[in-house]
């Protein structure tokens, strides 16, 4: 059983990831940032990362605290449009066989709440450029899942006046 963690950067999907694998006994495979650099090269680095880790833990039970599924909407945010139709094409064929997860859990939270946790944990302030078009891709998302992944469950939460513990997520994705 795989479960992918989405949401906006600060939305808590490595505090959530943590907590939750503590719970189940099931490994979350961390991400390490994305590497300094050109956004194009930067997203297709991060999507061939995570579709080879994906294929590397196919039929294992895995927690993702970050996808290939939700891996577009850097990609819609930050690259032009020929670069993202390239970028694009390229994800379509590294994704080509890959089971989408069994649980997805959206976090969100209002902007100013992450914007101010962004802020707190010193990471790229540069995020907070874009923060305002990566939510609304991160909605648009979520509409759209139920609709591609019909076998998918999947479960929101509103993380804006706190995280939900791994003990309460675990009662849903068992």
């Amino acid at each position: 059983m795989h479960i992918a963690l989405m949401g906006p950067p600060a939305s808590g999907k490595t505090t959530l990831g943590r907590d939750l694998a503590h719970h189940i006994d099931i490994p979350l495979i961390e991400e390490p940032p994305p590497p300094p650099g050109d956004g194009f090269c930067t997203q297709v680095q991060m999507i061939t990362h995570r579709a080879t880790t994906s294929k590397q833990r196919q039929g294992e039970p895995a927690i993702f605290d970050r996808h290939w599924i939700d891996d577009v909407v850097f990609a819609r945010v930050t690259l032009s449009a020929q670069e993202f139709d390239l970028y694009y094409r390229l994800r379509e064929a590294l994704i080509d066989g890959l089971f989408p997860p069994a649980h997805i859990i959206m976090l969100s939270a209002d902007k100013k709440t992450l914007g101010d946790r962004i802020l707190q944990r010193g990471t790229r302030t540069s995020v907070l450029d874009i923060l305002s078009d990566v939510v609304d891709e991160y909605e648009a998302l979520s509409r759209l899942l139920p609709i591609k992944y019909p076998n998918t469950r999947i479960h929101h939460w509103d993380t804006t006046y706190g995280f939900p513990g791994g003990e309460e997520v675990a009662h849903v994705v068992r």
